[in-house]
């Protein structure tokens, strides 16, 4: 029996990961051997020799770490999703994922509210009463900045090449600055700038619910650094959620027809990650109301997978090996190399 070990529930996801999610997914949607195979929500990275979630694992040994790794371990085992398209499936995988990772990412560990009050108390109930709660949630959020600013190449820090540049030439680079690794800094940040292609009603929203004030010049001043990221994420949103919205113009349940691809699998795991009502950013919600409506509608063909994996974890009745645990000592262990 392999072990697919994973991030745990959240609110109603029953992976908070996405990856882990889109693995869960993939496993539940698959054609092939998919009974050999058990959902741990273990909620440790350190199970894997790299720290990735989602695992496999088998006799105490682990055969594949991070989500591509171990969906080309399932399709080498057989446990495959026939898209009737798979080179245009292989093409849209890694556009959805590389897109909207940092989205979800956002959502979850760098919006504020979410992550005070949603992320990190869900976080601390996976994890056993320790230090390691706390090195964890702090782990997660720092690791998501990372790949945010480093791995998918946004420009999130305050002294971005674009505002460099302007320094460069004479100008301070404020009017363009966008949220750094400060959440409680205010800035200033240029509207047509960042969200020029967000609905205005949308853009109305976030600044009742969060704060801030558009100049004659077009530029948002006193806005908390909150609003700042809210705006520049919602861009980032609509931009990556256009193409999308064109490759499900056939109307099909699901890119390719009616059967699943893997770019179905990551395509509703962020979808889920970011309009679950009680977990996301409820503006992400606004935007796709207002200019994705294919992308709505396939949300909502979609959600009931929730409650199809809910069922599944239940049937499964896997419970987590205390030796899989993160602790103090765990993580002492494994940097130690003991």
């Amino acid at each position: 029996m392999y072990e697919l070990h994973v991030w745990g529930r959240i609110a109603e996801l029953p992976s908070f990961d996405a990856d882990c999610l889109a693995a869960m997914l993939y496993l539940e949607l698959a054609d092939g051997p998919t009974d050999e195979y058990l959902v741990v929500p273990s909620s440790n990275p350190l199970v894997s020799p790299d720290m990735r979630l989602p695992a496999l694992r088998k006799d105490g040994k682990i055969v594949a770490s991070g989500i591509l790794e171990v969906l080309r371990f399932l399709k080498s085992q057989d446990v495959v999703l026939p898209t009737p398209d798979p080179a245009r499936d292989t093409v849209l995988s890694t556009y959805v994922s590389e897109t909207l990772q940092p989205i979800s990412l956002y959502i979850q560990r760098l919006h504020v509210l979410h992550f005070q009050y949603i992320f990190r108390p869900g976080l601390f109930a996976l994890l056993p009463p320790s230090l390691a709660r706390y090195a964890a949630s702090l782990w997660m959020m720092n690791n998501a900045k990372h790949r945010i600013a480093h791995v998918y190449n946004l420009d999130l820090a305050e002294n971005s090449p674009d505002n460099l540049r302007q320094q460069q030439l004479g100008g301070s680079g404020a009017e363009n600055a966008v949220p750094g690794f400060s959440f409680f800094k205010k800035q200033t940040i240029k509207y047509a700038a960042v969200s020029k292609d967000v609905p205005q009603s949308v853009v109305d929203r976030v600044k009742q619910a969060i704060g801030g004030a558009t100049s004659s010049v077009g530029v948002v001043r006193g806005g908390s650094e909150e609003f700042g990221a809210v705006m520049r994420m919602l861009s980032v949103a609509t931009e990556g959620y256009a193409p999308i919205e064109d490759a499900l113009s056939g109307g099909d349940l699901f890119l390719f027809g009616d059967r699943p691809g893997t770019a179905d699998v990551f395509l509703i795991a962020h979808l889920l990650v970011q309009t679950v009502p009680s977990y996301s950013v409820s503006f992400v919600n606004a935007v796709i109301d207002e200019k994705f409506p294919r992308i709505k509608k396939y949300i909502e063909n979609h959600r009931d997978l929730l409650k199809e994996l809910d069922e599944a974890l239940a049937l499964q009745q896997a419970k987590v090996d205390p030796a899989d645990q993160l602790t103090v000592g765990s993580i002492f262990r494994y940097f130690s190399g003991l």
